[in-house]
């Protein structure tokens, strides 16, 4: 029996289909043509099936801290056939969206964080918004400002009122600042009048430089467990960054994940078993002037009875001399806990092991290795825990017998193993003809009748393709 097949004969078992219903990826009324700058995260509404929002974002240049206006948070209704803007006066078209959450008992309650300019509330479903960064203040400045970011964003399930963001430095670095100093972990109980500091138990959020490293972490993502609502966890971003000026020291990082059981209240507790360590600097250049690694865990959760929570470790490492620059992903893929103790969850997903893209040319001095660059993982909705797709991002070049595979689907959390093949409509992109789509962010619908992904092509020998058929695409499962 084919894989396809027995994956069908499974799914029918968990949900209604349609008969005959094919399972193909299509693009959505949006397009990556019709903003300036590129798609964020893609977040469902949590009891609306027509409904998602999608965030849009720029980078700022890590030295400089320079910001290109991005196009604000775009929301479908229907599906995903047409698009607009959510955005006021207030929440401006050209904000950098970082992250959204809406509250899951009271949806028309949503939470923004943007770069620069804080944190923004909606309590009618997007229509109108207010600025709640009145009350944030650290080391004695607040929002606006051009260095930090609100980097994550969560509320309570059963509580508007309860929310958390992560705030990390993003812009004005320097070479003794690269491992920047960040604001880190704050907390609001009256939905963002006030927001106060919490990093106990976390790791440090800056470095005096003393012992010859610069090592910073800041929580790159956060979930509020839906079962257990009092319980928050943190998938730390960690740092480590080295110079010449440095002694020479190696830069390690590690995956690390934190918790706190009190609504935020208290110090928190690592959660870190089974999880990547010693992500080590890439192969040293002579005469390397920088030295990076990072290491990152994205968390999602079931919304079902039965708590799951995964992880996907995203990582990479550089050394950067006079000459060039040597970069190497270093991803160690997929983590799941039901009960604090993380499992590795990459069966079936391709490149584990330690691999050179070999479609590279000799002197390119980008190497993947030990990757797989999965994004993170999509979870079923209500009752459907178990049933999990993620997207991945340049796994197929160079490999022949990958089928062009850019999704990976589950009914059984990942046990025995994921199964591939299951992304038919992303083999070529409808325009162009590129034959490598990274599926970045993929998400279920509240229903469970479509999934949902920003998808951007891209090809084995072009870099930098021609993006009509970047965009929000979707498949429609029953």
């Amino acid at each position: 029996m084919k894989r396809g097949t027995l994956f069908l004969l499974t799914f029918i078992l968990l949900v209604p289909i349609v008969t005959g219903q094919p399972y193909i990826w299509e693009k959505t009324g949006f397009s990556e043509t019709m903003i300036q700058s590129t798609m964020g995260r893609l977040i469902a509404h949590p009891t609306d099936p027509g409904t998602l929002f999608l965030a849009t974002v720029n980078m700022p240049d890590l030295l400089s801290g320079t910001l290109d206006p991005a196009d604000g948070l775009w929301k479908t209704t229907d599906f995903g056939v047409t698009w607009s803007t959510t955005n006021d006066a207030v929440l401006l078209t050209s904000y950098n969206i970082m992250d959204v959450a809406v509250c899951a008992g009271q949806p028309d309650v949503i939470y923004v964080g943007t770069i620069q300019e804080g944190i923004f509330k909606s309590v009618d479903g997007g229509a109108t918004w207010s600025n709640v960064n009145a009350g944030f203040s650290y080391s004695g400045s607040g929002f606006p400002d051009s260095r930090w970011a609100v980097a994550a964003v969560a509320v309570d399930p059963t509580n508007p009122d309860k929310v958390y963001i992560s705030v990390a430095q993003v812009g004005g670095l320097d070479i003794f600042n690269l491992a920047p100093s960040h604001p880190g972990f704050f907390y609001s109980h009256d939905g963002g009048v006030t927001w106060t500091e919490n990093n106990g138990g976390l790791p440090a959020r800056y470095d005096s430089l003393l012992d010859g490293r610069s090592d910073t972490a800041v929580a790159g993502s956060i979930v509020v467990v839906p079962q257990s609502p009092n319980y928050v966890i943190l998938g730390m971003t960690d740092l480590s960054v080295n110079t010449s000026l440095l002694f020479n020291k190696k830069a390690e990082t590690d995956g690390r994940i934190f918790f706190n059981s009190a609504s935020a209240v208290g110090s928190f507790s690592e959660i870190s078993g089974g999880l990547p360590q010693g992500i080590s600097q890439s192969p040293e250049i002579g005469g390397s002037l920088v030295r990076v690694s990072s290491s990152a865990m994205m968390l999602n959760s079931a919304t079902g009875p039965q708590v799951s929570i995964w992880s996907s470790h995203v990582s990479f490492t550089f050394d950067v001399s006079l000459s060039q620059t040597l970069m190497v992903t270093r991803n160690k893929g997929l983590f799941f806990t039901n009960n604090g103790m993380w499992q590795e969850r990459n069966s079936g997903l391709p490149y584990i092991s330690y691999w050179i893209d070999p479609s590279s040319d000799p002197d390119n001095t980008i190497r993947f290795e030990d990757t797989y660059n999965m994004g993170t993982v999509a979870v079923g909705t209500g009752g459907f825990n178990r049933i999990c797709m993620v997207g991945s991002n340049r796994c197929d070049m160079g490999d022949p017998l990958s089928n062009n595979t850019k999704v990976y689907a589950t009914t059984s959390a990942g046990q025995p193993s994921w199964l591939k093949d299951w992304d038919q409509g992303l083999d070529s992109s409808p325009t162009f003809g590129y034959s490598e789509a990274n599926a970045s962010i993929i998400a279920f619908n509240s229903d469970m009748s479509y999934a949902f992904a920003t998808v951007r092509w891209t090809d084995d020998t072009i870099t930098n393709p021609l993006s009509g058929d970047n965009g929000v695409y979707r498949v429609k499962i029953n």
